[in-house]
C-alpha cells in the first residue's frame, strides 16, 4: 500500500473518530406548536390585567383541557406555560401544562450562554376572593405533577415550586417546592399534593397562588407536568381522593 495514502486513510479515521466523541443531542430552542398558534392566531401573550372587583370565587379548578396551547385566560393571568395533550405520560385527566425552558413566545429564555440556570416559567391564578373564608374552613390547593414524562428530565438541582401571594407585605411566599432528579418511574407517575392554606394573611380578596419552574433557561429542558389544580374549601366534608371530583 502507498505510503501516502495509509497516512491520509489514518488521518481520516482519526478525524472520524474525534467527530465522534463530539456527538451530543441538543435541546430545541423553540417550540414548534406554539410557534405555529402564533401564526394562526392573533393573540396576545403579556400578562392580562384585572379590576380588583373581578376577583374569582372557590372552587378554582383546572384540568388544562383547553385546545390551545395557552392557559385558560378566565382562571390565570400569565401565557408561560405550554398546555398540550403529548408530553406527559399517563396524566390523570387528558391535557397538561408543561413547564421548561422555553418562554411564551415559544423561544428559549436564553440562547446566548449555554447551560444557564433559573427562573423559568411561571404559572399565576388570578386573583381569588377568600375573604369570605378562614383557616378553619380547610382550603386546600390541590396538584398533580410529573417530571420528565416523553421530554428531558429535570436535574437534581432543578425544582418545581408553589408560591402563594401576603398582600400585607405584597410579596410571595414559598409554601412547596419539589427538586429534580427521575427514578422510580418518576418519569410516568403523577404526584398528588395538598396544601392547607393555614396563615389567616391569606385568607384576603385577591388571594393568589403561582407554579415556578427552575431549572435550563436554554431550550426544551428539565420538563415538569401540571394537572388537575384545584383550590377548594372541604370544610363539608371528608377530603376527597377522586382526581375527577369537582
Amino acid at each position: 500500500m502507498n505510503k501516502r495514502f495509509l497516512i491520509l486513510l489514518l488521518l481520516f479515521g482519526s478525524s472520524l473518530q474525534l467527530l465522534a466523541q463530539y456527538e451530543a443531542l441538543v435541546p430545541m430552542e423553540f417550540n414548534p406548536n406554539i410557534k405555529q398558534y402564533l401564526r394562526s392566531n392573533n393573540v396576545a401573550i403579556n400578562s392580562k390585567t384585572q379590576s380588583p372587583g373581578d376577583t374569582l370565587l372557590l372552587p378554582f379548578i383546572d384540568d388544562f383541557s383547553t385546545p390551545a396551547v395557552y392557559p385558560d385566560a378566565n382562571l390565570w393571568s400569565d401565557n408561560l406555560v405550554f398546555i398540550n395533550t403529548d408530553l406527559a405520560r399517563n396524566p390523570p385527566t387528558i391535557g397538561v401544562a408543561t413547564f421548561d425552558g422555553i418562554d411564551g413566545y415559544g423561544n428559549a429564555y436564553n440562547t446566548i450562554i449555554p447551560a444557564t440556570q433559573g427562573s423559568c416559567d411561571t404559572l399565576t391564578s388570578r386573583p381569588i376572593n377568600l375573604s369570605v373564608k378562614s383557616a378553619a374552613d380547610t382550603v386546600y390547593l390541590s396538584f398533580f405533577y410529573e417530571k420528565k414524562g416523553w421530554g428531558d428530565a429535570p436535574d437534581n438541582n432543578d425544582s418545581l415550586i408553589v408560591e402563594f401571594y401576603r398582600a400585607s407585605s405584597n410579596s410571595w411566599v414559598r409554601q412547596w417546592f419539589v427538586k429534580g432528579g427521575v427514578s422510580s418511574g418518576q418519569d410516568s407517575t403523577f404526584i398528588k399534593v395538598n396544601i392547607a392554606l393555614l396563615d389567616t394573611a391569606f385568607f384576603k380578596n385577591g388571594f393568589r397562588f403561582r407554579f415556578r419552574n427552575y431549572g435550563s433557561l436554554t431550550g426544551a429542558l428539565d420538563l415538569w407536568h401540571l394537572d388537575y389544580v384545584m383550590l377548594k374549601d372541604y370544610s363539608s366534608g371528608a377530603f376527597i381522593n377522586d382526581i375527577a371530583e369537582i
